[in-house]
């Protein structure tokens, strides 16, 4: 019995230098060695919340702020730059006026002093000089013009604006007739006719 016990003494005896020397040898070799208590119990883990906080310079919680859409530059927590100052629409359809015309014209006509009438359907055009009479008679036409002593519009959704005018005499349904001086006399029948100063008479939604 006592020969058991001592063979098994020497046996443990013999194991721990060995453990020792290998131990030594990775050590040289440059790894690490990690001891583990087989009894030991699983170190916690730790939770880490994606909703992480930071200390505030008064002593409070301030969160961090929102997350960075990659690739498309906007700020997850914010107002996009485009609509932040955008200020909002008031409702109303535009104004008739002379440049909005003009971004639009096809041709340019002159009167000479004279009369002049306008039978081209769908065209914006531009008269360069004063007329005695301005007559339109194609259906959703444009027309621009200077001094005009007598407008006559005898067509449906007809847009015109002229610097001056004495009469206006309208017959057709949509049409808008506005003028930048004057205060001519005005004869209208038909339906949806609008007709006043520049900065009055409104466009269509649609224009």
């Amino acid at each position: 019995m006592t020969s058991r016990v001592r063979a098994a003494v020497g046996a443990r005896g013999v194991a721990a230098p060995a453990l020792v020397a290998a131990a030594v040898a990775v050590l040289a070799a440059g790894c690490s060695v990690r001891v583990v208590d087989a009894d030991a119990s699983p170190a916690p883990q730790v939770e880490v919340s994606a909703h992480a906080e930071r200390s505030a310079p008064d002593g409070g919680v301030r969160p961090l702020p929102a997350p960075t859409r990659v690739g498309d530059g906007r700020d997850l927590g914010s107002t996009s730059p485009a609509t932040a100052g955008a200020p909002r629409g008031s409702g109303l359809p535009p104004l008739l006026d002379r440049a909005g015309l003009l971004e639009s014209v096809t041709q340019t006509a002159t009167c000479g002093g004279g009369d002049l009438t306008v039978v081209e359907v769908g065209a914006t055009v531009q008269v360069t000089d004063d007329c005695a009479t301005l007559s339109v008679q194609s259906a959703d036409t444009r027309v621009v013009a200077g001094r005009v002593e007598h407008l006559v519009v005898e067509a449906a959704g007809v847009r015109a604006v002229v610097a001056d005018v004495g009469t206006v005499t309208v017959d057709g349904a949509g049409v808008r007739v506005a003028w930048e001086d004057g205060t001519p006399r005005v004869e209208a029948s038909g339906a949806d006719v609008s007709y006043g100063p520049v900065g009055v008479v409104r466009l269509d939604v649609d224009g």
